[in-house]
């Protein structure tokens, strides 16, 4: 089970506004320098993204 260093999860935060959980199960990674990927063995994957105004966005995507 991986454990994310502090200085990453300082830098997720900062830019995605929001951490995965590793202990919980999530696995994720940073799209393209910016775009945060979280899956989950359990629910649908979610994307984080911030906006070029400051704002954080989460999407879960919708498929058929």
């Amino acid at each position: 089970m991986k454990i994310i260093p502090d200085d990453v999860a300082t830098a997720l935060k900062r830019e995605f506004g929001y951490v995965p959980n590793e202990y919980d199960g999530e696995n994720w990674t940073v799209y393209r320098d910016h775009t945060l990927i979280v899956c989950h063995p359990e629910r649908r994957p979610r994307v984080y993204k911030r906006g070029c105004n400051g704002d954080y966005y989460e999407f879960e995507p919708n498929w058929p």
